[in-house]
């Protein structure tokens, strides 16, 4: 309605409007929002620093907390970019935005991404295919394919926003200039593990050199550093070891693949099977 477009283009908004015949997008500030009869707002991308600082009031027909049972005609409120209070009307602090015939609910997670892959059109692989097939065909296309990892992490932070998708958990093993360099306003919210792979003792002082020099970036409002070891089949223990108490002492989360597959467990059993060929192939094999 246009109540509600008057409503949003007063606070900003990142929504879209969409019907059996037209869509049309406005790119305004900090939520996101799909209709036409009702809509959805998905999060605020709006980080604390530099949200104002008064208490505004969203007011929506329906609020999921998901902690608790949908609210009707209820109340939001935000101070510093941060949701402080929800409930019914009794709530309400500041200036109060009617938001009209929409849902609200917290942004979307992705807990574990690759945005240096959102270029593909296409997913890699085919249904049912060995595990082990797969990731020849990953390492196939970062080696051989049309592989633009600064491309791919910029249209993928714009496709994870435009999602509803507010808070992403990032594998990062090219580009992180793209994540750390960026606006800080309505972008998602960023943990970038900086992906460690290496079974060979002679590589993992390069890798924790690598490490290093990650986490001597500075941490944004919208991005903050985390390191992943990538798998048993893939980290040396040593590597894994160094990186866990990295982690203890830079007080930073870390991410680790475990138990993806027999064919894992097969290769640490007996130092055989699909993996080991992988490895050997990918001339990575260390046994």
């Amino acid at each position: 309605s246009r109540r509600v477009d008057q409503a949003a283009e007063a606070i900003g908004f990142a929504f879209e409007s969409r019907n059996h015949s037209q869509a049309v997008e406005f790119k305004l500030d900090g939520l996101r929002r799909f209709r036409p009869a009702s809509g959805i707002i998905c999060g605020m991308t709006t980080p604390p620093d530099t949200a104002a600082a008064s208490p505004v009031t969203y007011r929506a027909w329906r609020i999921l907390p998901l902690d608790g049972p949908p609210l009707d005609d209820g109340h939001l409120v935000v101070v510093n970019g941060r949701s402080t209070a929800v409930g019914s009307q009794h709530v309400a602090e500041g200036r109060v935005i009617d938001l009209g015939a929409v849902t609200v609910l917290p942004g979307l997670v992705n807990a574990h991404c690759h945005l240096e892959f959102s270029l593909l059109t296409k997913p890699l692989g085919t249904r049912g295919m060995p595990f082990t097939d797969w990731l020849s065909e990953v390492i196939a296309y970062r080696r051989e394919g049309d592989f633009e990892p600064e491309s791919a992490v910029v249209a993928g932070l714009q496709e994870s926003l435009a999602a509803g998708v507010t808070t992403i958990g990032e594998i990062t093993t090219a580009a992180p200039r793209q994540l750390f360099d960026r606006p800080s306003r309505h972008v998602p919210l960023v943990t970038a593990f900086v992906e460690l792979i290496c079974l060979a003792s002679s590589r993992i002082e390069p890798q924790l050199a690598r490490l290093a020099e990650f986490l001597r970036q500075a941490e944004r409002p919208t991005v903050r550093r985390g390191s992943s070891p990538h798998a048993p089949y893939t980290v040396n223990p040593q590597l894994l070891t160094a990186a866990a108490a990295s982690s203890r002492r830079e007080q930073i989360p870390l991410a680790f693949h475990l138990a993806e597959s027999q064919a894992e467990l097969e290769l640490l059993r007996d130092g055989a099977g699909p993996f080991g060929d992988l490895l050997a192939k990918v001339g990575a094999w260390d046994p």
